[in-house]
């Protein structure tokens, strides 16, 4: 499927001459990758209107400290207006399941900011949610609708008896250059995430996109617990272990992983 990819530079928009990318030309206006990324990583999955993956629980994902949590992906709409676009959860309302999501918000007042849930035993009376004040800038997506990576961290004891949140975006490097978005955010006390019995869903909800990767990490800047590497699979694969802990990730029906035309 070699192609020369030149609309990543703005040079040519006809994409009809692959299987995939006309797919996408038709449905969905994928927006053009760095070079220096599209060069290393070749794979993407791709869905319509439903979650990309899920895996089952597991001892290294069930974090009740501090987190951070990476997505490298591209939206339709990174200002939803009809339902929030969930981009990583572990959380069941059945059951009061509740651990955290990290989602982009719908709401007319905070449309398009990325926000963070969390619940310190499960039920929705603890939940707490936080976002950055301000949405994702558009000038740090590459293309329209673009592809970004966005992050979120949550220290739980900030030494000043408060948890705080930050939020970060960055273009989508191989090594990311992250830039704080909006301010940080405090939650009023010191906290902890539920260890919830949930697996986990990656681009979960009524979602349209592009998902290369998806990271949890064991403290701020920690160590990865989970990395979901959707750029290095197979075509057609529907099912793979992640990088950090081996943790199955399926695919669900409506998700493919094809190939992205390269130079």
């Amino acid at each position: 499927m070699k192609r020369l990819w030149r609309w990543i530079a703005g040079k040519d928009t006809d994409l009809a001459s692959t299987r995939f990318a006309s797919r996408v030309a038709r449905r969905y206006q994928f927006a053009g990758l760095a070079r220096s990324y599209a060069r290393s990583r070749k794979m993407f999955a791709y869905v319509t209107n439903s979650g990309i993956a899920t895996t089952p629980d597991n001892a290294a994902i069930d974090i009740t400290g501090d987190i951070d949590i990476r997505v490298l992906c591209s939206l339709l709409d990174w200002s939803p207006q009809d339902q929030d676009k969930l981009l990583i959860t572990k959380w069941n309302t059945t059951g009061n399941q509740r651990a955290f999501r990290f989602y982009m918000e719908q709401s007319s007042a905070t449309r398009g900011y990325p926000t963070l849930d969390w619940s310190t035993n499960g039920a929705s009376g603890t939940v707490v949610t936080l976002r950055p004040g301000v949405a994702v800038d558009a000038s740090a997506i590459v293309g329209g609708g673009g592809l970004l990576w966005i992050r979120v961290t949550l220290d739980v004891d900030n030494g000043a008896a408060n948890a705080e949140v930050k939020f970060y975006t960055s273009p989508p490097f191989a090594t990311p250059v992250w830039t704080q978005l909006g301010t940080t955010q405090l939650a009023g006390a010191t906290t902890s995430i539920f260890n919830s019995s949930e697996g986990l869903v990656i681009g979960g909800g009524v979602i349209t996109g592009g998902f290369l990767r998806a990271q949890i990490l064991s403290g701020i800047a920690g160590s990865a617990v989970f990395d979901a590497d959707f750029s290095k699979q197979a075509p057609g694969t529907t099912s793979f272990n992640d990088d950090a802990s081996g943790i199955v990730v399926t695919l669900n029906a409506s998700a493919v992983i094809d190939v992205l035309p390269e130079d």
